[in-house]
C-alpha cells in the first residue's frame, strides 16, 4: 500500500475532529493498485484523517487516523504538502 501526507495547522483547519489542544490536522492518501482509499462521513467521502495530538507528529497521527478509520497499516513515502 502507498500513502501520501498533507497535514494543516491549526490556523488554517477544518475542525472534524474538536480538541482544543489539537495542534494541527493530518490526512493520508492511501493508493492500492488503481484505487484511493476514502471513507465516508454523512453524505460525503475524504481521506482517512483528524487531529495532530501534543507531542505527536504530522507522519504519526496520519498513521493512527488510517488505522483507526480505515483498519489500514500504512508507512509513509511521502509528504505532499502543508496548507498553513
Amino acid at each position: 500500500m502507498r500513502l501520501a501526507l498533507s497535514s494543516q495547522t491549526k490556523e488554517t483547519m477544518i475542525n472534524l475532529s474538536p480538541s482544543p489542544d489539537r495542534i494541527g490536522r493530518a490526512c493520508v492518501c492511501i493508493l492500492e493498485e488503481q484505487s484511493i482509499l476514502m471513507v465516508s462521513y454523512d453524505d460525503f467521502f475524504t481521506f482517512p484523517g483528524g487531529g495532530v495530538n501534543p507531542g505527536e507528529s504530522f507522519e504519526e497521527a496520519a498513521t493512527r487516523e488510517a488505522f483507526e478509520e480505515a483498519g489500514a497499516r500504512v508507512k509513509i513515502i511521502k509528504f505532499l504538502f502543508e496548507d498553513a
